[in-house]
């Protein structure tokens, strides 16, 4: 049967990998959704010419909360879990090197070893990430079942490298979303979506939320800023007893969280605008300035502390 059948799949970067032919197929329950969104019409979306707002175009998506759920993959793991579990996170960045992705996963046993797998930035349907649906092919890659639902839509073909890297290409289905990776069958998945995410489609050039104007989304959860979901505290204390560390450089947007205490001598709290505003002034620079662009900052960031952009970054030294 061609369920049963396995491929020889060639990575971006040249090696292989075998996957079942199914591995490739579009789940049944996502054909709702997919059938919705046309070329034209996330056109229509984009253009907005009755003037909706953001929420309204959202909600003109049937069925965008949908959660793809596939328990196949390891049907014969046991139903709950015992013992010690291990749970990895994944910022995939598009999930564009999915291969690449679980070949080195496959090949570090530290992390091959990994129970449940927290996913973000997965595409299905881009043109950056060859149409794929990747979180399917990165489950199906290491044999382990998954959830994935949408996080929005993406009405570009993304920031402006994406687009000019695809130029005269279009977004088969234009969807970016999270996945759930588990050992183990995953059930009764929800998506909360929260009110707030306008300003991801009407994004102007100079707002780097939406890659300085170049995205426009529909779907996305409200935009929270680590000081509402403690992502800093809990990355701060994951670093706290690690070998090496002596101090922590925080680089955002906006004030420190209250329970932050800056004046402690091993923490440094940086102003982002501040900071890139001062490098461009420095160097001459017209252009705005994007941290993760900007070597040598960037090679020194150890992680992302935000899921929805490049709000906030941990640097350690």
């Amino acid at each position: 049967m061609r369920s049963d059948q396995n491929i020889s799949f060639t990575c971006i970067s040249g090696r292989r990998i075998s996957l079942p032919t199914r591995a490739f197929d579009i789940p049944v329950g996502l054909k709702p959704l997919l059938s919705q969104l046309s070329h034209e019409r996330r056109e229509a979306l984009r253009l907005n010419k009755d003037n909706l707002t953001a929420d309204e175009l959202t909600a003109s998506v049937a069925n965008l909360s949908f959660v793809d759920v596939d328990n196949s993959i390891l049907a014969d793991a046991s139903t709950h879990p015992t013992g010690l579990i291990r749970v990895g996170e994944l910022n995939a960045q598009r999930g564009r090197y999915w291969c690449e992705i679980a070949l080195q996963i496959r090949e570090t046993p530290a992390l091959a070893a990994v129970d449940i797998w927290l996913l973000n930035e997965f595409d299905l349907g881009m043109a950056r990430s060859q149409q794929r649906h990747t979180a399917r092919l990165l489950a199906y890659a290491l044999g382990l079942n998954y959830a994935w639902a949408t996080e929005f839509i993406e009405l570009s073909n993304g920031n402006r490298q994406e687009q000019l890297k695809t130029r005269g290409e279009h977004n088969l289905y234009g969807l970016h979303g999270n996945a759930l990776l588990s050992r183990w069958p995953l059930t009764n998945g929800t998506v909360l979506r929260m009110p707030g995410m306008a300003k991801l489609f009407h994004g102007r050039p100079k707002d780097g939320d939406t890659a300085f104007g170049y995205e426009k989304r529909l779907g996305l959860r409200k935009l929270q800023r680590f000081r509402d979901n403690d992502e800093l505290r809990f990355s701060m204390r994951s670093f706290a007893d690690a070998d090496g560390v002596q101090n922590f450089h925080v680089i955002a947007r906006g004030d420190p969280p209250r329970w932050l205490n800056t004046s402690f001598p091993r923490i440094f709290w940086w102003d982002e605008t501040q900071l890139l505003n001062r490098l461009r002034s420095q160097r001459g620079i017209s252009k705005p300035l994007d941290f993760q662009n900007t070597p040598p900052l960037a090679r020194r960031a150890k992680k992302q502390d935000i899921l929805s952009g490049w709000v906030g970054k941990l640097l350690v030294n």
